[in-house]
C-alpha cells in the first residue's frame, strides 16, 4: 500500500545522481502507479501539509493537480468544500516557488470542475486578495483560470465550457480592478501583464470597461523597460486582437491606434541600435495591428498609414524580422482578390504592392553568408524563407495580373545582369521562378526572351547559385515550354546536361521531373536527351545521389506511361532496362557481399525501383508485356535480397514496396511471380515476423484476389500467414495490441482485403472468423492503428449481411450465426470504447460501426433483431468497468436503437462517454 514515507523515498531516488537506471525506474513506475491510484490524495495532501524538500512538495503538488484534472470523479462529492479550504490553504503555505502554479492550476481547475461553486472567482479574491503576500497566489489562479478554459486538456462538456466562460466573462471588470490596484507593486508587474494579456486572448473585458481602467495603457508603457518588453508586446498584440470589432470597441481603437502608431520612433530606434529582439517586437505589434484592423484600414483614409509603416517593416535587413510580415501581406492580398473590382481598393493601395515586389526581390536576395543548399531549398532558415517569400509573389502576381511582375523582375534581371550584380540576378530569376508555372499564355509575352537569357546564363556563367535557379526557372516555366516545341528541345537537353554535374544535378533532376510531368507526349521529340540523360546516370550510378537518381527515374516514368515510348515495345524494353539493370547490378553486389542489417545502398536501391514503377503506369497489352520481361530479368536478384537481408525489418520493408509497385506496374500478367513470392515470404516470415510481409500479401490479394485461378494459392498464403502471426502473438506477453501494433494492424488489413476481394472464398474459411474473434478482442487495444484496423476489418466481415442477393443465403447465415455467437462480446467492448478504454479521437470509427450493425439489424428479419441488439446494450451498461451507468443516461442511450442517420448515431456515442463514470469523465 503506497505511504506517504515510500512516496518521499521514491522521488529522493528518482532525482538522485547517484542510484542506477534500474532504481531510477523502477521509483518511477512506483511513483506512476500510486498518482493513479485513489490513496494520491491522501498522500499529496499529507506531503504538502509537512514536508519542506523542494522536489518532493513539487511533485505532490503535480499529482494533487492531475488527480483534479483527470481522475476528479474519485473524490467524493460532499468533500468539495474540504478539498477546497485545504487547497486554500496550502497555497497560503507554498506561496513561492515552482509548487504555486502546480496548486493555483490545481485551484483553477477545481472552480471549472465544480459547477456548484457560486461566486468562485469573488471567494478568490476575498480568500487572497486582501493581503500583499497572497497577491501572487490569486494573480496565478486567475492566469491560470483563462488559460485553462482555453486549452483542449480539460474534461469537460461543451455545455459546461459554454456555462463557465459566460461566467467567468462577468467577473471582467473586478478583474481589470484588481491588476489595476497591483500595478504599484513592482515585483508583480510582471505577472500583471501576463494575466492581463490571457484575459484579453479569452475576451473578457468590454469598450468602456477598458478605457477606464488603470492598466489600459500599461503594456505599451511597459515596452520601455527591457525585462517587460516580451510580456507588453504579447498584452499589445492581444489588446489590439480582443478590439478588432470597430463597432464593439470603437473608443478603444480611437484610443490605442495613435498610441502604437507612435511606437515607430522606437522601431527606428531599436533599428539604429541593431537590437533584433526589440526590432521583432515592434513588427509584431504593427503586424498585429494590420491584421485585426484591416477593415478598417481599408475603410479610412488614415489606413495607408499603416500600411506605410508595415512596409518600412517589411524592409528589415534581417529576414526573421521581415518574415513577420509575411502574415499580414497574405490576409491583405487575399482581402482585396476577394473585393469586387467596383470597390476601388485595389486601385487605391496598389501603388504599395507594386512597391512591395521589389522590397520582396531584395529580401530574397543572397547574401555572401548564404550557401548554394539555401538556393537548393535543402538547408537554413533562409530556405525556407524564400520559400515563403516565394508563395507570396505568386499571391501577388495573381492578384495584380501576371504581366506586371514577370516584367518588373525581367527587367531588374537585364539591369543587374549589365552591371555585373550576379545576387542579384540570381534573386530575379527566383522571383520570376515563383510567378511563371502557372502563367497565362496571353501574359507571357517576355518568355521567349527571358529563356534566351537564362540559356545564356547556364552557358556562360560560373555562379553555381544562378545556375541552379535558372533550372529552377526552366522548370516552372515546363507548361510553356512544352506548348512552344521550339524552345523546348535545346533547354530540356540543357536540363539534362547537368543531371551529372556535382553542385547542380539536384536542380537539373528537378527542372527534368517538372518538365517531363508537364506534358508527356510533348517531350518524344526531345527522348535522344533524355536517353543521353539516362545513359549518363547508367554509367555513372554509384557515383550519383539517390536524390538526383530518383527525379530523372521518376521522370521517365511519367513520360513512358504516357506514351509508351516513340516507336515500340522494343524502345520501351530498351529504356527500361537501362535504367533497372544498374539497380540490379548494385543488388547482386551487395547480395554476393553481405552487408549489415539496414543497408543504406540496398535501400536505396529498391527505393530506385520502387518509384520508377510507382510512375510507369502503362495499360496496353504489349507495353505491359515489356514491363514485364524486365520484371522477370530483376525478379531472382530480388528474391536473392530477400532471403540474405530478411533479418532486417527496415531492408524487408523497403523489398516488399519496390515489388508491390513492380507487381501494380505489370497488373494481373504478374500473376507468374505468385509461386516464387508466396514460398519467399512464407519461409522469411516463419523466421522474422515482419509486418510489412503481411502488408505484401494484402497488397497481392489486391491486384490478383479476382483472379479466379490465383484465389486458391492466395487464400493458401493468407492461412499460413495468419496462423504463423497467431502462433507468434500468443506467446506475446502484455497487450499485444499495443506492443505490436504494427503486426496487428497488418494482419487485419491482410485480412480486410481478402474479405473484400475474394469474399465468397475467404469468409466461409476459419481463419475469417477467427480473425473476426481476434478484431473484437482488439478493440481494447489503445493504440489508435490496430484499433481502426480492428474496425475496418469488423465492419469488412458483416458487410455481406447488407447484400440482397439470394444466391448469398449461405454466407449470410454463416456470418450472421458468428455475430449471434460474438454479438453481446461485441458490443461489451464497443461500450467499453465509449467510457474510455481508448482515445476520443476514435469515437466516430465505434459511431460508424454501430450505426453500420443497427442498419443490419433492421434490414432483415433473419439477422439478428433489434431487441436482441438492445438486450445486449442493456445487459452490458452494468458491466463496464468504473461503474454503472445511471438509469436516466441509460434510457437516453437506448434512443440510437431509432437514430437514422450517422451523426445522430455519434451524437449518442459521445454524450454517452461524458456520462460515464471512468478515468475520461468529463464534467457536464
Amino acid at each position: 500500500m503506497p505511504t506517504v514515507q515510500k512516496f518521499i523515498e521514491a522521488v529522493n531516488t528518482l532525482f538522485d545522481p547517484k542510484p542506477d537506471n534500474s532504481s531510477k525506474k523502477e521509483a518511477q513506475a512506483w511513483i506512476k502507479s500510486m498518482q493513479e491510484s485513489p490513496d494520491a490524495w491522501d498522500i499529496s495532501a499529507s506531503v504538502l501539509k509537512s514536508c519542506s524538500e523542494p522536489k518532493v512538495v513539487f511533485l505532490a503538488a503535480q499529482t494533487m493537480r492531475t488527480k483534479i484534472k483527470y481522475d476528479f470523479y474519485e473524490f467524493p462529492k460532499d468533500s468539495y468544500s474540504l478539498l477546497r479550504e485545504s487547497l486554500f490553504e496550502l497555497i497560503r503555505k507554498h506561496k513561492h516557488g515552482p509548487t504555486l502554479g502546480q496548486l493555483a492550476c490545481a485551484i483553477a481547475d477545481l472552480i471549472i470542475y465544480m459547477p456548484h461553486w457560486e461566486t468562485p472567482l469573488s471567494y478568490c479574491i476575498d480568500k487572497l486578495g486582501h493581503d500583499r503576500e497572497t497577491l501572487p497566489c490569486l494573480l496565478e489562479i486567475i492566469y491560470n483560470l483563462t488559460e485553462e478554459l482555453l486549452s483542449d486538456s480539460l474534461r469537460i462538456t461543451t455545455r459546461r465550457l459554454a456555462d463557465i466562460t459566460v461566467e467567468l466573462k462577468q467577473y471582467g471588470d473586478d478583474v481589470l480592478q484588481l491588476l489595476g490596484s497591483c500595478l504599484g507593486i513592482s515585483d508583480l508587474h510582471k505577472k500583471v501583464l501576463s494575466v492581463y494579456s490571457s484575459w484579453l486572448e479569452f475576451g473578457a473585458f468590454k469598450n468602456d470597461s477598458l478605457l477606464s481602467s488603470q492598466i489600459f495603457f500599461a503594456p505599451i508603457e511597459a515596452l520601455a523597460t527591457d525585462h517587460l518588453f516580451d510580456e507588453g508586446v504579447s498584452c499589445v498584440c492581444n489588446l489590439i486582437y480582443a478590439s478588432d470589432d470597430s463597432s464593439l470597441f470603437a473608443g478603444v481603437i480611437s484610443a490605442l491606434l495613435p498610441r502604437v502608431m507612435n511606437l515607430i520612433h522606437d522601431y527606428h530606434k531599436a533599428v539604429s541600435e541593431d537590437d533584433k529582439f526589440r526590432q521583432e517586437g515592434y513588427v509584431k505589434i504593427f503586424t498585429e495591428l494590420g491584421v485585426s484592423y484591416l477593415d478598417l484600414i481599408l475603410a479610412s483614409s488614415d489606413g495607408k498609414c499603416a500600411i506605410q509603416v508595415i512596409l518600412e517593416c517589411s524592409q528589415n535587413t534581417h529576414f526573421h524580422v521581415s518574415e513577420l510580415t509575411f502574415r499580414f501581406w497574405n490576409r491583405f492580398v487575399d482581402e482585396l482578390r476577394n473585393r469586387p473590382p467596383a470597390d476601388g481598393s485595389l486601385v487605391a493601395f496598389g501603388a504599395y504592392l507594386d512597391y512591395y515586389l521589389l522590397v520582396l526581390l531584395k529580401n530574397i536576395r543572397l547574401s555572401n553568408s548564404h550557401t548554394l543548399d539555401c538556393v537548393l531549398g535543402e538547408s537554413e532558415d533562409f530556405a525556407y524563407f524564400r520559400q515563403q517569400a516565394g508563395d507570396l509573389l505568386y499571391s501577388l502576381a495573381r492578384l495584380l495580373g501576371w504581366s506586371k511582375p514577370l516584367h518588373v523582375f525581367y527587367e531588374e534581371l537585364k539591369k543587374t545582369l549589365r552591371l555585373g550584380q550576379m545576387l542579384e540576378v540570381e534573386a530575379s530569376l527566383y522571383s520570376l521562378a515563383s510567378i511563371a508555372r502557372l502563367c497565362p499564355a496571353e501574359e507571357a509575352v517576355i518568355l521567349p526572351e527571358l529563356t534566351g537569357t537564362v540559356a545564356q546564363l547556364l552557358s556562360a556563367e560560373d555562379m553555381s547559385a544562378v545556375k541552379s535557379s535558372s533550372l529552377y526557372l526552366l522548370g516552372e516555366l515546363g507548361i510553356w515550354l512544352t506548348s512552344h516545341p521550339g524552345y523546348l528541345a535545346f533547354m530540356f537537353s540543357l536540363c539534362c546536361r547537368y543531371i551529372t554535374d556535382n553542385q547542380l544535378a539536384p536542380a537539373a533532376a528537378d527542372a527534368v521531373y517538372s518538365i517531363c510531368t508537364s506534358d508527356p507526349p510533348a517531350l518524344i521529340p526531345c527522348i535522344d536527351s533524355l536517353v543521353h540523360c539516362l545513359s549518363n546516370i547508367a554509367q555513372n550510378f554509384v557515383a550519383l545521389s539517390f536524390e538526383r537518381r530518383m527525379k530523372c527515374y521518376r521522370a521517365v516514368g511519367c513520360v513512358l506511361s504516357r506514351t509508351g515510348g516513340p516507336n515500340s515495345p522494343e524502345f520501351l524494353f530498351k529504356i527500361t532496362s537501362m535504367l533497372v539493370h544498374p539497380v540490379l547490378a548494385r543488388i547482386n553486389a551487395l547480395t554476393r557481399t553481405p552487408q549489415p542489417p539496414d543497408c543504406r545502398p540496398l535501400q536505396d536501391s529498391f527505393d530506385s525501383l520502387s518509384m520508377f514503377f510507382d510512375d510507369l503506369r502503362l495499360e496496353e497489352p504489349e507495353y505491359v508485356s515489356s514491363i514485364l520481361q524486365v520484371a522477370q530479368s530483376l525478379w531472382p536478384g530480388l528474391l536473392q535480397s530477400l532471403h540474405v537481408y530478411q533479418a532486417s525489418d527496415y531492408d524487408v520493408e523497403k523489398w516488399t514496396r519496390c515489388v508491390k509497385y513492380m507487381l501494380r506496374a505489370v497488373g494481373r500478367k504478374g500473376a507468374v511471380f505468385l509461386p516464387d513470392l508466396t514460398n519467399a515470404v512464407v519461409s522469411v516470415y516463419e523466421h522474422h515476423h515482419h509486418s510489412s510481409l503481411l502488408y505484401m500479401a494484402a497488397v497481392t490479394v489486391e491486384i490478383f484476389g479476382r483472379v479466379e485461378e490465383c484465389r486458391n494459392g492466395l487464400l493458401s498464403l493468407t492461412l499460413r500467414l495468419c496462423e504463423s502471426t497467431m502462433q507468434y502473438l500468443v506467446k506475446q506477453e502484455g497487450n499485444i495490441y499495443d506492443s505490436h501494433y504494427l503486426l496487428v494492424e497488418d494482419y487485419f488489413h491482410l485480412l480486410t482485403r481478402c474479405a473484400g476481394e475474394m469474399t465468397a472464398v475467404f469468409l466461409p474459411s476459419r481463419i475469417a472468423s477467427e480473425g473476426f474473434r481476434f478484431a473484437v478482442t482488439g478493440l481494447q487495444g489503445y493504440h489508435k492503428n490496430s484499433f481502426q484496423a480492428a474496425i475496418d476489418y469488423i465492419r469488412q466481415f458483416l458487410r455481406p449481411l447488407k447484400a440482397p442477393q439470394q444466391g448469398d443465403i449461405n454466407l449470410k447465415t454463416s456470418i450472421n450465426n458468428i455475430l449471434l455467437e460474438n454479438g453481446q462480446h461485441l458490443v461489451f467492448m464497443l461500450v467499453q470504447c465509449v467510457s474510455g478504454s481508448v482515445p476520443q479521437s476514435c469515437l466516430p470509427h465505434v459511431s460508424s460501426l454501430l450505426y453500420e450493425l443497427l442498419n443490419y439489424c433492421r434490414s432483415d428479419p433473419a439477422i439478428v433483431g433489434v431487441e436482441v441488439f438492445k438486450r445486449w446494450l442493456l445487459d452490458v451498461f452494468s458491466a463496464v468497468p468504473g461503474g454503472a451507468l445511471p438509469d436516466s443516461a441509460r434510457e437516453e442511450f437506448l434512443g440510437l436503437l431509432t437514430a437514422t442517420t450517422p451523426q445522430l448515431i455519434e451524437d449518442y456515442v459521445f454524450e454517452l462517454s461524458y456520462r460515464f463514470v471512468g478515468r475520461n469523465q468529463l464534467i457536464a
